[in-house]
């Protein structure tokens, strides 16, 4: 599985799904709307992170 994830994971994701010969046009534009969906909720997460280190240091 770690491979799956690894293979979709490209730079830009417009040209990625252009390249997947076996994928639908419905499901090239689900997985354009799905990556541009998880991109702020990445980064999210990595604030997040952050903070939780930031406040954990902080309490010690």
């Amino acid at each position: 599985m770690r491979r799956w994830v690894q293979a979709e994971r490209k730079p830009s994701g417009t040209e990625s799904i252009a390249k997947k010969p076996g994928l639908s046009l419905a499901d090239q534009s689900e997985l354009l709307r799905l990556r541009k969906e998880n991109e702020p909720l990445r980064m999210e997460r990595e604030r997040l992170k952050k903070a939780v280190l930031f406040f954990a240091k902080e309490a010690e």
